[in-house]
This record gives structure tokens, sequence and C-alpha cells, in this order.
């Protein structure tokens, strides 16, 4: 089946208003020359009503969402932005981030009240999970891990973001998974290690619901994703895209990342049985 590929920018907090027009416009021109492609860019929020502003009649595939939101419309929640407040400003929200686990504190839980929260308000929530606690190496040739020791609570984390949903709000989600210890650290995780873990996500998701919903469910990776680490990710089958982070803040690193999925959702358009 094809999914929709994607690319996510999560700008995080960087850029000035004048930096995040630049590279808004630039990936604006790109998007207006690739076709079955979703690009999704994550500003900071004050910077939204000015985009969305300058740039009108924006392609198909080009959307804007938010970092991080309030569970709750409004109230008296002082410093906080709540879902009434980005209608019409955002279509995806980004949910369970490690920063946001990390920095934070957020649990599951919470971040189950945020995907339900989301999608009531109509968002599109992109959840994030992945390993936090430390894993040791076992390193290899040029360093690239090849044997991981972890315990992992990737599972745990998606079976409780997803607990109370039906089939019908889980289609609308993306799932990223996101190793903490992968993310600003030169342990690039492998393709194949990716590959594996969202077959196992994958898997899960068509126990808990259908084999049908979990085939429409986009996954994507996220963590030191770049230029040179692309093509290895997008060679596995069940990887639908990816989320970005340092790379997303220059259009030189950038727009080859959105070009290496562009041409990836092209071939499998050409030979759909790739996949």
């Amino acid at each position: 089946m094809h999914r929709r590929p994607m690319v996510i920018a999560n700008w995080k907090m960087h850029t000035t208003l004048a930096e995040a027009e630049i590279l808004a416009r630039r990936v604006f021109k790109v998007a207006e020359h690739v076709d079955d492609l979703d690009i999704v860019l994550l500003p900071p929020v004050i910077w939204l009503p000015s985009l969305l502003e300058s740039l009108h009649h924006r392609p198909r595939g080009l959307h804007f969402g938010v970092q991080n939101f309030y569970p709750q419309a409004e109230g008296d929640v002082t410093g906080e932005i709540g879902t009434a407040m980005l209608k019409g400003l955002a279509e995806y929200v980004l949910i369970g981030h490690s920063d946001r686990r990390l920095h934070f504190g957020e649990t599951n839980e919470e971040i189950n009240k945020k995907v339900q929260v989301a999608l009531s308000s109509g968002f599109r929530p992109i959840i994030c999970v992945g390993e936090l606690t430390q894993v040791m190496l076992k390193e290899k040739g040029r360093g690239r891990p090849t044997v991981l020791e972890r315990k992992s609570d990737v599972l745990a984390q998606l079976k409780t973001a997803l607990a109370g949903l039906a089939d019908q709000r889980v289609e609308h989600l993306v799932i990223c998974y996101e190793p903490l210890w992968a993310i600003g650290t030169g342990n690039n995780v492998s393709g194949p290690h990716v590959e594996a873990v969202l077959e196992q996500l994958r898997d899960y998701l068509a126990s808990a619901f259908s084999p049908s919903v979990a085939e429409r469910i986009r996954l994507i990776y996220g963590g030191s994703v770049n230029p040179s680490t692309i093509a290895e990710y997008l060679s596995q089958p069940n990887i639908d895209g990816v989320l970005v982070g340092k790379a997303a803040l220059t259009t030189q690193t950038f727009l080859p990342i959105i070009e290496a999925v562009a041409d990836r959702s092209h071939h499998l358009i050409q030979h759909p049985d790739h996949r």
C-alpha cells in the first residue's frame, strides 16, 4: 500500500521572524514542484500568523503545525496556548517529543490527553515515541552502532498514547520513532534498526485496531536526519518520512532531504509493487 510520504521540520526554539520567512519561502518554492508529498513546518508558534500571511495560496502539500499546546481550548492557564487559539493557524500538532518528555516531565498519560484533545479539536497529531534511557552501544567499523543493548519502552509509550481511541480516529495520526540517544550524539541509528522498530509498531497497531488501519498510518523516523543519512532511511519499506531538527534550519541541508523523499515517492508511484 502506498502511504503519502512526509517531511517534518521542527525548528524548535530557533529562528528570528526574518529567518523563518526566508526558510518558509524557499520551502514554498520547492513544494510547488513536488507531488504526492506532505511537507510540515513547525516554527515557533509566535511566527505562525506572519508566515501564513506572507505565504498565500500554499501548495496542497505544504502544511503548518505547532511544537506544543495546552490540552484545553481556553482557560485560566497563564502562559499557555489552547487549541481554540490555534484554529486556522495550524493543521498538525507535535505531541510527546523527547524534549517535552525530558525537560518538562510529560508523562504518557499527559500525552494521551493531548492526543485525545487534538483529535477532537480537528488537528492531526504527530506522536513521538522512543527510548529515553541511555543505551550501551557495541560499535563496529566506522563507529556505526550495530548491536543495541537496551530496555525499550517504546511500545508502552505508544499503547498509552493511543488508549481510548477508535479506529477511525487513529487513521489521522502520524507516529514518529525518535530515540533520544540518537539525537545530536553522532550515534546515527541504522536503517535496519529503525525498520525493525517501525515494523514492531505497525504490528501492534494491527493487533490493537486492524491490519487495514495499521497499513494506512504513516510511521516516520526522527533523530540526526541529514542529507548524508536520508538515503539509508528511505531504503526501508516501513519508513514513510522523517522528522528533521537541526538540518531543517538551513536550506542547504533541508532542501536535499525534501528532494530525496520526493524522488522516493515518485519511484513508489511508478513502481507500486516496491512496497
